[in-house]
């Protein structure tokens, strides 16, 4: 039999891939691979901006949202359209101390099972009796974040279907001049990175009409 196909093979000049194809085991390279999409060139762009950091988090809740946008084809993190609040809500503005922003991802997961984290931290100073009951209302809510970064765009964290966590952890300090306040994370397991909008981010409720 092999040799047989070492004959076979050199009677049509055939590669090994040549071999496979010929022998109806794959069609393709992407294939052969075992890869379920085409891959795309990465090209450096160093004219461009890439600066790190945040510079502003915006919060609302889950339930606060009434449609989420697809995404627009051909992308998997590009969303098409604007994330409509429902009537009397808006997003929330967290401020953070500066250059202590953060939004990452990683990959997790067995081979052909993979998927992501999503993280996204500030550290806040202080606590106050508003900060604490706005602590005290957010645990085991249920949120999507909106991160702008000093690049100029827009990445959301979390969906309406697969909202982030919310978790604290604060710390008063031991001594008189150690650091004061706590460090926020929203976090998420997710199918794809952090998403793209070029929507819009109202933090002012548009009002409700009354029904009449």
């Amino acid at each position: 039999m092999l040799f047989g196909l070492a004959y076979f093979a050199e009677a049509h000049q055939l590669t090994n891939f040549g071999m496979i194809e010929a022998m109806g085991l794959a069609g393709t390279s992407s294939m052969m691979l075992g890869s379920c999409i085409s891959v795309a060139s990465i090209q450096d762009d160093e004219c461009g901006p890439n600066t790190g950091g945040i510079y502003e988090l915006y919060v609302i809740s889950r339930n606060d949202i009434l449609t989420f946008p697809e995404l627009k084809a051909n992308s998997k993190v590009e969303l098409d359209g604007e994330i409509v609040l429902k009537p009397g809500k808006a997003w929330a503005k967290w401020d953070f101390a500066e250059d202590t922003g953060e939004i990452a991802f990683k990959s997790e997961g067995e081979a052909g099972s993979q998927t992501f984290t999503q993280e996204t931290g500030v550290y806040i100073p202080r606590m106050t009796p508003t900060i604490a009951n706005i602590i005290a209302n957010a645990l085991n809510g249920k949120f999507v974040v909106a991160i702008v970064n000093p690049n100029e765009l827009v990445n959301i964290g979390g969906t309406k279907i697969r909202p982030m966590k919310f978790d604290i952890d604060y710390k008063s300090g031991k001594k008189f001049n150690d650091k004061n306040g706590g460090e926020y994370k929203f976090a998420v397991g997710i199918s794809h990175p952090p998403l793209y909008y070029t929507g819009q981010l109202p933090t002012v409720a548009a009002p409700v009409v009354p029904v009449v």
